[in-house]
Parts: structure tokens; sequence; C-alpha cells
């Protein structure tokens, strides 16, 4: 292999996992792949263990809406990760894209069909996704979905089946997520419901101008009315799939199974969302030490009989759940604040600063201590006044409305204090609500 046989066309995007460049083979031009470039020096051990878990679960898939795994390689301090490139972008693309035209019915029932496939893969393979996402949705060159971004993916061993930890994004996270308590595969149709909803009208169901009222509207808000302009059968399923108790949402087999797919239309073809040239940024330099024609030249020796070009993955054997709890990676341990709650984290640092004891005692659980930090960070808020705590509590108890709660908080507590700690407040009203729920 010649260097001179691959391109570079250009950078596609970058964040806080790194780069990714669209590639492509000078014999073919027609034949483009993404590869995805992530410094190993800034990860931490709980960012390296989920990026070698989303390599081995791509390179194990293989389904016409999964996003197809090519190779990878390490080169300079550097993770590289081949796949698909899917032209079009993502679903968040398209909905931005969309300006309140809303999305057709066959079109939309169609990706609904693609995207809950990919899921039903997974699910019988003992794999939850846990980040399903418009972002992580993406569109092929004929405007197909694929299902990626696996990097918090978990295998659930089929006996010890109810993982723990809190992760994802926050407005497609399932009540259960919150509240603290074990989830199951469930949790990603509660993240599919949200995904479809907000296809169908360009608006998420759930949201708030600050993380503790959505994280309370998730938990305790009432379902929001299920969009009129589609078929009965559509929003029918759409609201068994946004039930908040995941006993009575429909599995991915039998969201397959629901009469809404039994007569399969093929929806109108669809413009590109993006033309040949849309494809973000040609000044791709900057990459340090990273020499990225000669690290793609290590892709066959890195990857026994694959190449650069290659359409599908080799065949693997059928994923199977790890014994030892059910992580994709051997040794991946993902605790309870793989997510950073920004709240929690100013709430411990404060109490640190000031002395207090912030670890666990053995016997609580994780939202238990949160709910003691918060109030012991409360408290200190508000001169250790109990009885102005105790009457800012009542008020939470009483009072569901956004607005109307922010009022009465003020009038209770005055606007200096509540700016202290009015976020902390309605995180305390949802911990606490969460730990009566679960106790019950």
């Amino acid at each position: 292999m010649s260097e001179e046989q691959f391109t570079v066309v250009r950078l596609l995007g970058e964040g806080g996992f790194g780069k990714v460049f669209l590639i492509q083979d000078k014999s073919d031009p027609s034949t483009k792949q993404a590869l995805k470039l992530m410094d190993i020096g800034s990860m931490d051990a709980d960012t390296l263990a989920l990026t070698l878990q989303e390599i081995k679960l791509l390179s194990e898939l293989e389904h016409e809406h999964v996003l197809s795994f090519v190779a990878s390689f390490v080169q300079d301090d550097k993770i590289c990760i081949v796949t698909e490139f899917c032209s079009n972008g993502d679903l968040s693309d398209y909905i931005n894209n969309q300006h309140g035209n809303p999305l057709e019915e066959l079109r939309l029932i169609e990706w609904f069909r693609q995207i809950a496939s990919a899921i039903e893969y997974l699910h019988e393979r003992n794999i939850i996704h846990r980040d399903l996402k418009s972002q992580n949705i993406f569109l092929d060159a004929n405007m197909n979905c694929k299902l990626g971004d696996f990097g918090i993916a978990r295998v659930l061993d089929p006996v010890i089946n109810m993982a723990q930890t809190q992760i994802g994004t926050p407005h497609y996270m399932s009540p259960e997520i919150f509240m603290g308590i074990g989830y199951n595969a469930k949790t990603d149709i509660w993240s599919l419901s949200i995904l479809i909803y907000e296809l169908a009208t360009l608006e998420k169901p759930f949201d708030a101008l600050f993380m503790p009222m959505l994280i309370f509207n998730i938990t305790r808000g009432e379902k929001p009315t299920m969009p009129t302009q589609y078929r009965p059968e559509f929003t029918e399923l759409l609201s068994r799939m946004m039930e908040k108790d995941p006993n009575d949402r429909p599995s991915a087999r039998e969201i397959m199974q629901d009469k809404l797919f039994k007569e399969r239309q093929k929806p109108k073809p669809m413009p590109n969302i993006r033309s040949p040239d849309d494809y973000g940024s040609e000044d791709y330099y900057d990459m340090g030490a990273f020499n990225i024609r000669s690290a793609l030249q290590t892709i066959n020796d890195t990857v026994p009989g694959r190449k650069f070009g290659d359409k599908k993955p080799v065949p693997k054997p059928r994923l199977r759940a790890d014994k030892e709890g059910g992580a994709a990676v051997s040794g991946d341990k993902i605790g309870d604040d793989t997510i950073t709650d920004p709240v929690m984290e100013l709430v411990t640092r404060t109490l640190k600063d000031m002395g207090h004891n912030t670890i666990r005692p053995a016997g609580k659980t994780h939202l238990q201590q949160q709910v003691d930090l918060l109030k012991m960070y409360i408290l200190n808020v508000l001169g250790n006044d109990q009885g102005l705590f105790d009457n800012a509590s009542r008020e939470l108890d009483k009072t569901d409305g956004e607005e109307e709660l922010e009022e009465k908080l003020i009038r209770i507590l005055g606007h200096e204090k509540f700016g202290l700690c009015g976020v902390e407040l309605l995180h305390y009203k949802n911990f606490t609500y969460n730990l009566k729920h679960m106790k019950k």
C-alpha cells in the first residue's frame, strides 16, 4: 500500500472526542469513508474504556441500519476508527433544516422502522445503546438511517440485566435513569420515543430552561400531547413507548411487529440535504505530530483480511455478554459519575472546600448521598435556618409549575438566597421524590 493511494478530502467535524475526516481511495474516488481520530493522551481511563468499547462493538455488528465498521488502528497516541461515510449528515441536521415543515408520513414511518430495526438487532444481542438521539442517527446517500456512536453502549448479562450507570443525553434519558434505579433495554425504547416525537413535531417532548426542571418534567410531568397529523396507529404506538413505567413500554421486537409496519409502503425519494461539497473544512493540516497519510497505510497491517474501500465488514461471531457483569470491554467499569451533573459538581466542590466529608457512607445509595449533600449545601446557604429550609421544602411538595414555584420560593427565601440555592432546591425536590418512589 502506498500513501499516494489515499486522499484526505476534508475535516468533517471536531469536538471533545477529537476529529472526523472524510477520506477516499484515489483509484475509486466514489468510495468515501469517515476516519474518526481521538487523542489517547487526553483521555482518562473511563473515556479510553468507552472508546475501546465503541471499537469492539462496531467491529462485531453487521446490520443494514447500523453504521458499518471498516478498520481501527493506533498511530502516534491516536486511536483511529474508519467507518462508512454518511453523506447527508445526521437527523439533527435534518430537523434544523426543516424550519417548521412536518415530515411526510410515509418517510417518518420508514425512518421509524429503520431505527427500530437497528435497536431490535442490538437488543437481540443483549446490547443497549444508551445514547439514542438525533445526532447519533446518520443519513446515507439514499437518505436511509444508520445508527452509530456506540461509545456508551453496554452489553447486558442476560441474568444480571439491570444497569445502574447514569449516562446519556438529558433530553433523551429515561425516567428510570434519572431516578437512579436499575434499567434495562426499555430505556432505549423511551429514547426512541423521544427521537420519533421530535421527528414528527420538530420539538422535544420534554424541555425546560434548566436541568433540574427538565429532570422533574421527565420523571413527574404529564405525557405530552401526541402529534395528530399522522395516522392513529402511529400515535398509539408512540404513546405506548413513552410510558414512564418501563414495564408498560413495548419491546423492540413488539414494535417491529406492530400493525404500523405490517403493510410497508415506500416513501417518495427525498432530495439530499447536503451538496457534494458541503462536507466541512479542507483546512485539516493542524495535526501536530500525527501523520494521517502514513497512518492510513497501516490499515491492512492491523486488520487482517480488511482493506480500505471494503464496502462491508467481515462477518464476526455473534457478540455475547460478559459474564462478569455485562461490560462490553474486559475490565471496563463505568461508575455513577461517568456523566457529570454540574449542579452536584458545584455542591460537592463547595462542601469539600468548607471541610465537609463528601464520601458516600457504607450502606447508602448514590441517590441517598446526593439528597444528603444537597440538604447540607442548602442549609449552609440559608445560615443553617432549619425553619426556612422546612418552609421551602413544603412549597416544593405543593407546587408543580416552574414559574409559580420560582415565585413562591423567592417570596420565602428572598432574591439573594434563591439565587444561591434555587437550582439546588429543585434538584432536592427531584431526588427526594425519586427516593420516595423507589421505596414504594
